[in-house]
């Protein structure tokens, strides 16, 4: 990203790698997105790959009780635990979404 032309062949060459020979879906995706960024604005490319990245702390990652942990991992193939909420949190929040005529439909 710095120097382009000195560097274009090395970029193509990871991402024709990272693409093709990956068995990690995460790693594929990700060149896809920067292979397909690159083709399309190289310079807003430059501004995501060389932005300043946030820190991350490795004390973040587990801000929850266990018991609460526990009960997301009983959910683990729902979207409770997707949107970390206990199925019955879940459903006190989609019945307040819901409209007079969505409830009286849903309680049917």
């Amino acid at each position: 990203m710095k120097k382009p032309d000195d560097a274009e062949e090395l970029i193509e060459k990871i991402l024709k790698t990272a693409t093709e020979e990956t068995d990690n879906p995460d790693i594929r995706d990700r060149a896809y997105i920067y292979w397909r960024l690159l083709s399309a604005d190289p310079e807003k490319t430059k501004e995501v790959v060389l932005s300043e990245k946030p820190n991350i702390a490795d004390d973040s990652y587990n801000t929850y009780s266990e018991e609460f942990v526990g009960k997301l991992m009983d959910q683990i193939s729902s979207v409770c635990s997707i949107f970390h909420q206990t199925p019955e949190a879940f459903a006190a929040q989609q019945k307040q979404s819901m409209s007079p005529q969505q409830a009286a439909q849903a309680a049917a």
